[in-house]
């Protein structure tokens, strides 16, 4: 559901946002790597949003957000389905998140992987000539930009 209008406060903090979401995924997309500064900077620019109202929803709601965002984020990492960078980012966006508004970000950006993953799917054939099984398992896909396209789709739900 989206809002009627995000505030001024809101929307200030929207860029910044969104600067980082992008430059976490261009260093993605160029080094399959996602330096810790990116998820670290957007979690500062919460502690700066928060109190001045960027967004709303209980603020033990945003830390249990994060903190269970963190905590699937480092078992699929610990499993080899999902870049430390990338579960770093993402619970660092989810921080922006409530409870209430988690599963937008979740279903964002799981789109926004799906999406992804056909068109690399699809670029990853065309190149290959077809391809073989093993070519394409071990094809690496930069998800920072899931997770960015995701966030930047859902962020106009929770922001003030």
């Amino acid at each position: 559901m989206l809002p009627d209008a995000i505030s001024p406060t809101g929307f200030i903090f929207l860029f910044p946002l969104a600067g980082l979401l992008l430059g976490a995924a261009v260093q993605d997309v160029r080094t399959l790597t996602i330096a810790n500064g990116w998820p670290l900077a957007i979690i500062v620019l919460f502690v700066i949003g928060y109190p001045l109202g960027a967004t709303d929803g209980a603020l033990w709601s945003h830390g249990l957000h994060f903190a269970i965002a963190l905590a699937i984020g480092m078992a699929l990492f610990a499993m080899g389905w999902f870049g430390g960078g990338d579960a770093k980012l993402y619970a660092a966006i989810a921080l922006w998140f409530d409870l209430g508004h988690a599963l937008h970000l979740f279903v964002a950006v799981v789109l926004s992987g799906l999406v992804l993953a056909i068109a690399h799917l699809g670029v990853r054939l065309v190149r290959r000539g077809g391809g073989t099984r093993r070519s394409l398992k071990d094809s690496k896909l930069a998800y920072g930009i899931a997770i960015a396209v995701g966030a930047l789709i859902a962020l106009p739900t929770t922001l003030a």
